[in-house]
């Protein structure tokens, strides 16, 4: 299967886009602060390949999921020399799970990128409702076309059980463009190569693969990479005027909501006049492209005149129009867009650029390094 034409993504959740180890050692700490005890690092990490260790046996079938929820913290309170009842202990642990959601680094990025682009969904041996309020509270809700956990499945990943009750869901005619993402070489590409899904293993430390998977990443930014999601940057040229007056319509039209379908025509015309006569000359649009539509835009728009001592050149330029379609906020495209628009207006020979920041723009123009300008001047206008 050529990734190019995926169409659906399985994911993992549990240190694929959320940090479990520190959920799991937060709210454990948590827990015994609770009793009186505060645990050593050597005492969390007893408690991890305890924990781990019976998530494998489960795994392999060898015990119920009732039955890893209660050995756990027996093996642990024995360890730590403790009396008490472990289903009490996993039941204040996993409440504290519920409240702990850190992202790992990408993630929010990543779901937000594939959302609305292929069929997307939660793949979790964890426990439903620990594992719906957890991506609740990173923000993730909304992202996924589902979510299937092996609790309400019915069967634990990585058994073909849990996958047939996915694609039965999902579609049978799905299989063979899906690929499974996830961290876990015993559960999720095992699992899922027995299966005859495409593997893409998420491996940051770099550990030998014993599966053979199809693809490997060590960042998740690099699996839209595989998908070809990447941005794509680029100068408009004469053939983009219609698309970059399309952009600047939408643009004004979140500004200017009142704004006249006849108003819109008015300006449609002089802007598509206008990038006729001036493109690449003294004015420059930049686009970002992805997965073969257009996301983003900005112009820059440059300007000679007299010199003076803050323009000894009499050449400056100001970016105009920013804009991100909708749907692809917050993924990087705007800022992508200007380094495009700084790196060539570096090249120009200008004084300076400016620019006039909306709110939620200002922290991008800041990280950019635009800085704000006082002075005891007053912005005026007049008006005909």
């Amino acid at each position: 299967m050529s990734l190019n034409h995926c169409s659906v993504v399985l994911i993992d959740l549990d240190d694929t886009l959320l940090d479990f180890g520190a959920a799991s050692r937060a709210s454990l700490q948590d827990l015994f602060a609770q009793k009186g005890r505060r645990l050593t690092g050597e005492e969390m990490e007893a408690f991890e390949a305890i924990n781990g260790a019976c998530w494998k046996a489960l795994e392999r079938g060898e015990i119920t999921r009732a039955q890893l929820s209660a050995r756990r913290f027996a093996e642990f309170l024995a360890y730590l020399g403790m009396t008490g009842d472990p289903m009490e202990y996993n039941a204040a642990f996993r409440a504290g799970l519920a409240q702990s959601a850190v992202l790992l680094p990408g993630a929010m990025e990543l779901c937000r990128a594939l959302c609305g682009r292929v069929e997307l969904y939660v793949v979790t041996n964890g426990f439903i409702d620990t594992q719906m309020k957890r991506i609740r509270a990173a923000g993730l809700e909304g992202l996924f076309d589902g979510v299937f956990a092996s609790q309400s499945v019915g069967c634990e990943k990585p058994g073909a059980g849990f996958f047939d009750a996915v694609f039965d869901r999902i579609g049978r005619e799905k299989r063979g463009s899906t690929v499974i993402l996830g961290d876990s070489l015993s559960s999720d590409m095992r699992g899922g190569k027995a299966y005859g899904l495409t593997t893409c293993w998420f491996n940051p430390a770099g550990k030998p693969d014993t599966v053979g998977c199809d693809y490997e990443i060590r960042r998740l930014g690099e699996f839209l990479s595989i998908l070809g999601l990447v941005p794509q940057y680029r100068m408009a040229t004469p053939d983009d005027i219609g698309t970059l007056c399309d952009m600047v319509i939408d643009f004004l039209r979140e500004k200017r909501p009142d704004m006249t379908e006849a108003q819109a025509q008015q300006v449609r015309a002089q802007r598509t006049a206008f990038l006729q006569a001036h493109l690449n000359r003294d004015i420059f649009g930049y686009l970002c492209t992805v997965d073969g539509r257009d996301v983003a835009s900005a112009h820059l728009h440059v300007i000679e005149q007299p010199a003076n001592l803050w323009h000894i050149n009499g050449r400056t330029a100001t970016v105009l129009n920013v804009y991100t379609v909708p749907d692809a906020r917050r993924l990087g495209y705007a800022e992508g867009v200007m380094r495009l628009l700084m790196e060539h207006a570096a090249t120009l020979d200008l004084s300076y650029i400016d620019l006039q920041a909306a709110p939620q723009g200002r922290p991008l123009y800041e990280k950019l390094g635009f800085a704000v300008q006082s002075g005891k001047n007053v912005p005026m206008r007049y008006s005909f």
